[in-house]
């Protein structure tokens, strides 16, 4: 669920490293990262399309619990703040 996220971020990272061979394997990275959404969303919907209250009870189990991977990193709101400070990626982007 975090393949948006993670799409953006590297993408503007490569942005802000003033290089372009950063910027370059950031857009690579991205990209890929945005293979991974869409293979998600299609297999989602497939699972919604044959199966749609199994698939709702899986979708359900793996939200409930869900937390971005960063989040067991020590001190992760304090460096989400420089993150979003930088440009990188905060949730309104």
């Amino acid at each position: 669920f975090q393949e948006l996220a993670t799409r953006v971020s590297h993408r503007n990272t490569g942005k802000v490293c003033n290089d372009a061979i950063a910027e370059q394997l950031m857009a690579r990275v991205s990209h890929d990262e945005n293979l991974h959404m869409i293979f998600y969303r299609d297999v989602s919907a497939a699972g919604l399309d044959i199966a749609p209250n199994q698939a709702m009870k899986s979708v359900h189990r793996i939200l409930r619990n869900f937390k971005m991977p960063g989040f067991t990193v020590p001190e992760f709101r304090r460096k989400a703040v420089i993150i979003a400070v930088g440009g990188v990626y905060d949730p309104r982007i």
